[in-house]
């Protein structure tokens, strides 16, 4: 489990729920989101943006989704 105690008052946080599909579906396999079938790459120009299918597509920031997040439990190994 990857946890970071924060401060003095001995806070911990679990990095691996930073990832929105991990909230919704639960942890998977130890992998990263960038090995997942699930994650496309959108590149409108010279900028690269991932998202993930199961997030849904929008043309904006908000369902953009980091490479490096941990797997949740759709995960789908890449072909």
């Amino acid at each position: 489990m990857s946890q970071v105690e924060l401060f003095d008052d001995k806070q911990v946080v679990d990095r691996d729920y930073d990832n929105p599909m991990v909230v919704l579906y639960g942890k998977g396999p130890n992998e990263k989101c960038k090995t997942c079938d699930n994650l496309i790459q959108i590149q409108p120009g010279q900028n690269k943006y991932y998202k993930c299918e199961l997030r849904g597509i929008t043309h904006g920031p908000g369902t953009d989704h980091r490479v490096n997040y941990r797997a949740c439990a759709m995960y789908k190994k890449e072909r």
